[in-house]
Formats: structure tokens, C-alpha cells, sequence
């Protein structure tokens, strides 16, 4: 579900970085890793929640998508009752 949303947060992060929303400056280097300093992260969190709704509005969806095919192919399994679910035959045993 997440990859055709990739290009879009590809860009969101690109254009962070290409209009200098986020510098150098924001960064600090700890034992050999980079992290995003406090006057980033003060910058960078109420960007990325803005644009995160609409990715979150498109995955909700595709989410509600998936599951009404997935019932759809489950009741589809069911209607059919001289078949059990996913396709095996019946073997009834007689008690007499």
C-alpha cells in the first residue's frame, strides 16, 4: 500500500531540502550518526503532520479498498454450499 506513496514523500523530503526548510545547521553528528537537532526537529514535525494527513486520507482508503475485496472474496467462497471454503469437496461420514 505504502509504495505508490513513495514518489510523493521522495518529493516532500526533496523539497525540504531544496528550499532550505532544513540546513546543515539542523543537523548534529553523535557517534558517527547523523540526527536531526532540536530547531530541525521544531521545523521538521509540523511539515511532515501537514502532509501526512493526506497520505494517511490515502492509505485509509486503500485500506477500506482491501478489506470490502477481501469480504467480497470470502462470501464469494461461501455462497457456494456443495463446496466447503476454498475449494475442498464435502466428505460426510454416516454414523449408521
Amino acid at each position: 500500500m505504502i509504495e505508490p506513496l513513495r514518489a510523493r514523500i521522495d518529493l516532500f523530503v526533496w523539497d525540504i531540502f531544496r528550499g532550505r526548510t532544513l540546513r546543515d545547521d539542523h543537523f548534529v553528528s553523535d557517534k558517527g550518526a547523523c540526527l536531526l537537532g532540536k530547531a530541525g526537529r521544531q521545523i521538521f514535525y509540523p511539515q511532515y503532520e501537514y502532509f501526512a494527513k493526506t497520505m494517511r486520507r490515502h492509505l485509509l482508503r486503500e485500506a477500506r479498498l482491501f478489506v470490502s475485496i477481501i469480504k467480497e472474496g470470502i462470501s464469494d467462497e461461501f455462497d457456494d454450499d456443495s463446496e466447503e471454503p476454498f475449494g475442498e469437496e464435502r466428505n460426510e461420514v454416516s454414523l449408521h
